[in-house]
């Protein structure tokens, strides 16, 4: 399982601190909302896959001893129709394969083949399956016992039971930034 996490830059609108496993990366929205200091998170699933297709296409280079001496991957997102109709708007990723040296026409159909296989494509383009999971997080002020108030955090949580909703409240430790994970929409 691969796992990422994202957090709120503290003092900053709309400006996430993201970790992938020793590495870290900020997101941030367009001005007015966010500092624009960053790119945002629609541009950053775009670099995945323009990344990814660079990638897959240097190792199939690499592989098979072609003379390759510089890609670049341009991607662009824009609305279309969406052919199934409904008069819905779908995006659509156009990817651009740039590769430098003096390759062959059938060494550069080989890395063609690179926009296809890439993991982020096949993410992307494949069936997904989601599976959100929520945390409220609520401050609430507690009593030590020399009557000092200590700060402490409540996990409220929501859970079906045999058909009935049922709310459990438990206290846990302060956090100093707790996270929660899942829903909200992303309009950048």
């Amino acid at each position: 399982m691969k796992t990422v996490t994202t957090e709120k830059v503290v003092g900053h609108s709309f400006r996430y601190k993201t970790t992938a496993r020793q590495h870290s990366w900020i997101a941030d929205a367009a001005a007015p909302k966010g500092g624009d200091t960053a790119a945002n998170p629609v541009e950053h699933l775009m670099g995945a896959l323009a990344e990814c297709i660079a990638m897959t296409a240097e190792s199939i280079a690499s592989n098979k001893s072609y003379p390759v001496t510089h890609i670049r991957v341009t991607v662009t997102m824009d609305e279309i129709d969406d052919p199934a109709g409904g008069g819905k708007k779908i995006p659509r990723f156009k990817e651009h394969l740039d590769v430098e040296g003096p390759l062959t026409d059938a060494q550069m159909d080989g890395l063609k083949h690179a926009m296809k296989v890439c993991t982020v494509f096949k993410i992307m383009d494949g069936k997904k399956s989601f599976d959100p999971s929520y945390n409220l997080v609520r401050p609430v002020p507690a009593v030590s016992s020399d009557s000092t108030a200590v700060s402490a955090m409540t996990v409220v949580a929501s859970q079906v039971v045999s058909g009935e909703e049922e709310s459990t409240a438990a206290p846990v430790p302060a956090a100093p930034r707790p996270t929660a994970t899942g829903g909200g929409e992303c309009k950048s």
